[in-house]
């Protein structure tokens, strides 16, 4: 430090240090001194933040525990159903409903579900299924839409009505499109797998899970 002064202070007295007199580098230093304080004081900064790396701890559901990756299937697919039948001025289809909400009760309370769905509509059900697993387990979350997706796009051509067979394929697209992107990779390739493939039970859309959600 006292040499860096030394062109500019020379002989000058502080007490605890004196700076001292160089007069044949006196030019050299005036020119070097201040680029080599700066160095030294940059080498006490940091200058580039650091960097902390992010990972994502989801994988696709191909690679997600086939005990998982069939709850969250057969959760959705029950949803679904319940979506079809709940409030139907129909007594068939008010008879499945109860049936089917039935089930759907028993598979919340096996994976410890904290809320009680007893009274609750379609709309307040998915709701709140959705909101709870998206909160504490994405892979069951994405399952579970997938289940819903699977299922309604099983309706797709049903009707003679190609409007509402536009309807449900968007509706079908829609659950998809609320996975995570780590979940379902490629969301619209999988949509169309589901509308080629057309599985009709639980193990079957598992095993086109496996195949097309890599």
């Amino acid at each position: 430090m006292l040499l860096f002064l030394s062109p500019y202070l020379a002989g000058a007295d502080f007490g605890i240090a004196k700076v001292p007199e160089i007069k044949s580098h006196a030019i050299n230093l005036k020119i070097i001194g201040p680029a080599l304080l700066a160095m030294v004081l940059l080498g006490y900064a940091k200058i580039w933040p650091r960097k902390v790396a992010t990972k994502s701890n989801s994988v696709p559901l191909a690679y997600v525990a086939r005990e998982k990756l069939r709850f969250g299937l057969n959760l959705g697919w029950q949803l679904a159903r319940f979506e079809l039948t709940d409030d139907s001025p129909f007594p068939e289809a008010a008879k499945a409903a109860m049936a089917i909400k039935a089930e759907i009760t028993d598979l919340l309370a096996a994976d410890s579900f904290p809320k009680s769905v007893q009274d609750l509509s379609f709309r307040e059900l998915m709701r709140s299924v959705l909101s709870y697993y998206c909160a504490t387990d994405m892979e069951k979350h994405g399952a579970i839409l997938v289940g819903v997706a699977a299922m309604r796009a099983s309706l797709i051509g049903v009707s003679t009505d190609q409007g509402r067979n536009a309807e449900m394929s968007d509706l079908a697209l829609s659950a998809l499109a609320e996975a995570d992107h780590a979940i379902i990779p490629d969301k619209q390739g999988f949509f169309e797998a589901l509308l080629q493939k057309s599985p009709n039970t639980i193990t079957d859309l598992a095993r086109v899970v496996e195949e097309d959600c890599r």
